[in-house]
């Protein structure tokens, strides 16, 4: 009997995959949105193939795909249209509103984070001309979700006027939305954030880890030495998530005068992970100080 149901098991398979490969022929990109919608994960994967594929012709129906009710199908619209923007640029610009729309208001944070890397797949030009513009036109949004939204998305575009708002989403009341705050200040910041996410880093009693180890992170982005002291204080933090952060940060500002602290803090350290990024930060300056 259990011969007989795998074997049944395999024909419907063959018949499924026969079908998709028929259909593929014949369907068009609503049929391949269905896919997407209905089917399994090998179905979905030859659905987005298929879309990709078809560029300039799935356009319309994914920027349809774009406000759909389904989150999935927002994120699957919105990472096609991308491809097909890296691909040809100019076919896919007609879609920008749609994608920007998910990007200034899906409170579901990974279409709307998937539509930002699809609005970067668009020239700079292209994006300058056409993208930032609805972005900034987003600020003016009444509901103060989008309007957090379209911070989060200039920040990503490099745009200074993100900054003020960042730095008040840093004490926003959902965690998450803290998080992109400081995650943002990474692309763009000004003299006070480093001040600022300093201050998370070594604050903890009040931040939670998650907050705590991308300001580490961060900082070592951002690249302003002023951040040595918290980063230097980190190296004791209670998580070692924050501890080979703050080491990793301390490498990229390149300054050989916390060595000390390092090797203190790579004699005291149990974790097994910290051991070795903090190692790896104690090479580095070694190398660039000699």
């Amino acid at each position: 009997m259990k011969v007989l149901n795998w074997c049944f098991t395999l024909a419907v398979a063959a018949v499924v995959a026969i079908g998709v490969v028929v259909f593929a022929e014949e369907g068009d990109a609503s049929y391949w949105v269905n896919v997407l919608r209905e089917m399994d994960a090998e179905a979905r994967k030859a659905g987005r193939e298929a879309l990709i594929a078809m560029g300039a012709e799935a356009v319309p129906v994914l920027a349809e795909a774009c406000a759909d009710e389904n989150d999935w199908i927002r994120w699957e619209a919105v990472n096609a249209l991308g491809a097909i923007a890296h691909q040809d640029p100019g076919s896919a610009a007609a879609a920008i509103p749609a994608i920007a729309v998910v990007a200034l208001t899906d409170g579901n944070p990974h279409p709307r984070w998937r539509s930002l890397y699809a609005l970067a797949c668009f020239p700079r030009d292209l994006g300058e001309a056409e993208v930032v513009p609805l972005l900034l036109a987003g600020l003016e949004d009444p509901d103060p979700h989008h309007q957090w939204y379209a911070a989060v998305a200039l920040a990503y575009f490099a745009q200074d006027v993100a900054v003020p708002l960042l730095h008040e989403g840093l004490d926003r009341d959902d965690a998450y939305e803290r998080w992109e705050a400081v995650y943002c200040l990474g692309f763009v910041h000004d003299a006070a954030s480093v001040a600022l996410l300093a201050g998370l880093v070594v604050d903890v009693e009040g931040q939670e880890v998650r907050i705590r180890q991308e300001a580490a992170l961060v900082l070592g982005r951002v690249g302003d030495v002023a951040a040595l002291p918290a980063l230097v204080e980190a190296l004791g933090d209670p998580e070692a998530a924050v501890r080979w952060r703050a080491a990793s940060s301390l490498a990229r500002l390149g300054d050989a005068s916390i060595l000390p602290a390092l090797e203190a803090a790579l004699a005291r350290e149990v974790d097994a992970f910290a051991v070795e990024q903090i190692g790896s930060a104690i090479d580095q300056l070694r190398v660039e100080g000699s």
